[in-house]
């Protein structure tokens, strides 16, 4: 008994022999493609059912069973999101662990941190270091600027 495939005509003694090397993994593309057609024909006689329950079902595994495509995460950008996140945490945890600036101020040994008892000891401070505006001709005065010419002239000549 012969049957007919649209490409080409194989017998069910060729169907067995390429059924026998299916199943022990030795078919080649074009031979399973052959087999394919040999069981996907309409008046198959019902020796060859399981076979082509088991073709179909593995033609549907096939068909069924696409990969998916994943979205591709670089592991480098994935490296890189994490430590801009420790970076990141690092800085946030410095800036709540750092103290932030006092006023404070030391008179006579006790340590004083009323803001405005601290301003008024720097003001009083600063007045008693700053000078008047006649500080700088008062010390120009004490110089005698005849003999700091004469000093500095003795170094060239040798006096």
């Amino acid at each position: 008994m012969q049957l007919f495939s649209k490409n080409k005509t194989i017998s069910a003694t060729e169907a067995d022999a390429l059924l026998e090397k299916y199943y022990e993994g030795f078919t080649s593309a074009e031979e399973e493609r052959q087999l394919h057609l040999f069981l996907s024909q309409p008046n198959l006689p019902v020796q060859y059912e399981a076979d082509r329950a088991m073709m179909g079902y593995f033609a549907g595994e096939k068909q069924a069973v696409k990969p998916t495509k994943k979205p591709v995460i670089i592991p480098m950008i994935r490296w890189v999101s994490v430590a801009a996140a420790l970076v990141g945490g690092i800085f946030l945890v410095k800036s709540l662990m750092m103290e932030q600036p006092r006023c404070y101020a030391y008179v006579d040994g006790v340590k004083v941190t009323d803001v405005t008892a601290v301003k008024a000891e720097a003001m009083q401070s600063i007045s008693e270091v700053a000078s008047g505006p006649d500080e700088v001709e008062q010390t120009t005065k004490q110089f005698k600027t005849e003999q700091v010419i004469k000093d500095q002239l003795s170094v060239f000549s040798g006096n």
